[in-house]
């Protein structure tokens, strides 16, 4: 028979100037002072992740019969999508100007194409600008 209690006793002295408002950190074991920095590196490692995948735009991009996904950053302009896409389809597009990619927003619900996306004259618009 087993007597196990979850209360824990707890002592303190009254005393405020004897008592400790924090601890000094040589005082931490090694092994807790560690698991806090893996656990914090961690915590921001997540966030940052986060914060990219905010960021990001998953494009479908057709090409005639080849289709790719790309994970695109949602700051980049079009002009710097035009190069991505070109970049991607390098050898379908060998030797096809960039300025006779055009991209078009496509829905596959009613598998209807919508009108042209170009930058604008100074290819300043984002993405983000686009949504």
């Amino acid at each position: 028979s087993s007597s196990a209690s979850a209360y824990m006793l707890l002592y303190r002295r009254r005393d405020p100037s004897v008592n400790k408002s924090s601890v000094p950190d040589d005082m931490v074991p090694e092994g807790l002072r560690n698991w806090m920095q893996r656990r914090a590196a961690e915590e921001e490692r997540q966030a940052e992740e986060q914060r990219q995948s905010l960021n990001r735009l998953n494009l479908t991009v057709y090409c005639g019969r080849w289709e790719r996904v790309l994970a695109v950053d949602k700051n980049k302009t079009l002009s710097e999508l035009l190069c991505l896409v070109q970049a991607s389809f390098a050898a379908e597009l060998s030797g096809l100007p960039l300025d006779s990619i055009r991209l078009r927003r496509y829905h596959t619900t009613t598998d209807v194409m919508q009108e042209a996306i170009g930058p604008d004259d100074d290819g300043s618009s984002t993405l983000a600008s686009l949504a």
